[in-house]
């Protein structure tokens, strides 16, 4: 049976780079997922139904988390924030981990689940990091601009087989402290700036910085959506569902 994949989205979502949902929905189907679009609900117990008919949640791309969600004031780099999403976003996100549902993060969504698990986040690259890398690229979302260091052992290192890749970039925030349960996986190159975060053990979180879901024809890609998928259909089939 083909596991439902809850995609987190956004009314907002349009055709900015790395914010649409088209290649989310192709992604998930191609690795053999069903995908369905959730947008945010202001209901906690419309969430918990929500999450009765998945067996894995995806959590994409988009702006920026409102630092009062982590416990810090906005500074001047703060972009565009849109507080009903932040809200309904880390709100199933931790119903989600409640259950030990596999959850996989995409940029934004790599950030929502790390401060969802009671994380923080550099709410710029630029002025919290010296010497930081250009990690809002002008190039094609297709197209991969820097590299990344990946931890041998690690849940992500198993999925992608390698050490080092090279991946897009397209976000100004990345994790700084890590939340519970949760460990950091991978960085990138020169800078340091977290690129992953994994659950711990055999729980089945992980969330990637960039944006797999537009490097479909890369093989590395491919396997994330596989091994997310995968999983899913393992959770369903436990009759969590």
């Amino acid at each position: 049976m083909k596991p439902i994949i809850g995609i987190a989205s956004s009314y907002k979502m349009g055709g900015k780079k790395g914010g649409r949902l088209e290649s989310y929905v192709k992604a998930v189907e191609a690795a053999g997922g069903i995908p369905i679009i959730l947008v945010p609900l202001g209901e906690a117990g419309n969430l918990d139904l929500q999450l009765n008919i998945l067996a894995g949640l995806l959590l994409t791309g988009g702006g920026d988390i409102d630092p009062l969600h982590y416990g810090e004031e906005p500074q001047q780099c703060l972009g565009t924030i849109e507080p009903a999403r932040d809200r309904y976003e880390l709100c199933l996100t931790q119903l989600a981990a409640e259950r030990k549902m596999p959850i996989l993060g995409v940029c934004r969504g790599m950030q929502v689940l790390n401060v969802a698990l009671g994380g923080s986040l550099h709410q710029d690259i630029s002025t919290a990091i010296k010497g930081a890398l250009k990690h809002r690229q002008e190039a094609p979302v297709w197209y991969p601009t820097h590299s990344i260091r990946i931890g041998e052992g690690s849940k992500t290192h198993k999925i992608l087989g390698a050490k080092s890749i090279r991946v897009n970039s397209l976000h100004h925030q990345a994790v700084d402290r890590a939340g519970e349960n949760l460990i950091i996986a991978a960085k990138s190159k020169g800078d340091g700036v977290v690129e992953a975060i994994e659950g711990k053990g055999n729980l089945p979180y992980l969330g990637v910085q960039w944006h797999p879901e537009a490097l479909q024809a890369n093989d590395f890609s491919t396997a994330i959506f596989r091994w997310f998928v995968s999983t899913a259909r393992e959770y369903g089939q436990k009759g969590t569902l």
